[in-house]
């Protein structure tokens, strides 16, 4: 998560980058914001190459793998089963539709609501970067003995900014909630997987 949130404000910085440069070229028009989805659209790739040759790490130190055939059942729904599946998944989605909403209402909040243009929109993107980077250490340095709790904290600080953002609709309230709900969606996805693997990697109990 480090390196994916840690790259949100290189690409922020890279978008507002071309934007100045396009201006300062006489480049205008759409061109220049279509050049940004070719930009991304190569990152996949590049991803695609360097992901492509990892090997299959096998089973694990003194864990025998099972030459019979795949249980039925087995895959994505047995996982949704799981009861830790039903604590955290709620979480994990409550936080996946606040990103999207945050990203896809950026723009026009940017532009109709706080009165500034792209370059605004990308140093937003690059200060909720910058805040989800914060949250990442601090859920690591702090976040470690009350998973649960974290997760739910974390998740009511982001409706709570989102709110505040769209009652003060100020920019300087706007750029001090990017970084504080980058924070939170952090600590909430962290506390959540974190507590997912600690779950499903602990060993069953010994009856008896």
């Amino acid at each position: 998560m480090a390196t994916s949130y840690g790259m949100i404000p290189v690409g922020a910085g890279a978008f507002g980058t071309l934007l100045f440069l396009s201006d300062a070229l006489g480049w205008t028009g759409q061109g220049r914001f279509v050049a940004v989805f070719w930009l991304d659209a190569l990152t996949y790739l590049v991803s695609f190459v360097a992901v492509r040759g990892l090997p299959d790490l096998g089973p694990w130190r003194g864990e025998r793998r099972s030459g019979g055939a795949v249980r039925p059942g087995a895959g994505l729904l047995a996982a949704l089963r799981l009861p830790v599946m039903a604590a955290v998944l709620p979480a994990v989605a409550v936080v996946s539709l606040g990103l999207g909403s945050l990203f896809s209402v950026g723009i026009p909040f940017v532009r109709d609501v706080l009165r500034a243009g792209p370059v605004g929109f990308g140093a937003l993107v690059a200060l909720f970067g910058g805040g989800a980077l914060l949250g990442l250490l601090a859920a690591r340095r702090y976040g470690r003995h009350d998973l649960i709790g974290q997760i739910r904290v974390a998740t009511a600080a982001q409706g709570l900014v989102v709110i505040a953002m769209g009652a003060l609709a100020s920019p300087a309230w706007a750029y001090l909630g990017a970084v504080l709900f980058g924070a939170a969606a952090t600590g909430a996805l962290v506390g959540a997987i974190t507590h997912l693997q600690e779950s499903l990697g602990a060993p069953p109990a010994r009856s008896g």
